[in-house]
């Protein structure tokens, strides 16, 4: 059976579904996202990449919110120009609350994001040797959307 990309959505949200099926469930809409182009699809996805971040701050599993991760990082670094216009708002303010991997995607959503408001979040992790790279790419990546 080939499942609808609002099927996937309405299956991640019941909670009857388990952890290994959500992660396939996120594979297959970060995929879907990954080479789309055109603007028919931007509205879309904004929306999927708002209800994954809303996912991410509710989700518990460490691995889940890996695979959430790499499903936002998929639609927002695809071919749609949309990471200026998905809302970060609420990964921000629960920004304490991710693990060291789960902050070098999180610096790279920001970077991809255009918003020079985030510079200052970026940099805040620049003396983590863990990150400073993932630092270093979040601001070209910054710097890149503005040119």
């Amino acid at each position: 059976m080939v499942m609808t990309l609002e099927q996937a959505m309405a299956t991640f949200e019941d909670n009857n579904t388990s952890n290994d099926k959500k992660m396939g469930l996120l594979t297959f809409i970060g995929h879907h996202y990954e080479y789309l182009r055109g603007k028919e699809h931007e509205e879309e996805a904004i929306r999927v990449a708002d209800k994954l971040i809303s996912y991410l701050i509710n989700e518990k599993d460490e691995w889940v919110r890996d695979e959430i991760l790499s499903a936002l990082l998929f639609i927002v670094g695809g071919y749609l120009p949309i990471g200026y216009r998905v809302n970060y708002n609420p990964i921000l303010n629960n920004i304490d609350d991710f693990s060291t991997d789960e902050l070098s995607d999180i610096l790279g959503l920001l970077g991809w994001s255009q918003n020079q408001e985030y510079r200052a979040i970026i940099e805040k992790y620049r003396d983590i040797p863990e990150l400073s790279e993932d630092v270093k790419d979040a601001l070209s990546d910054l710097d890149y959307g503005v040119k």
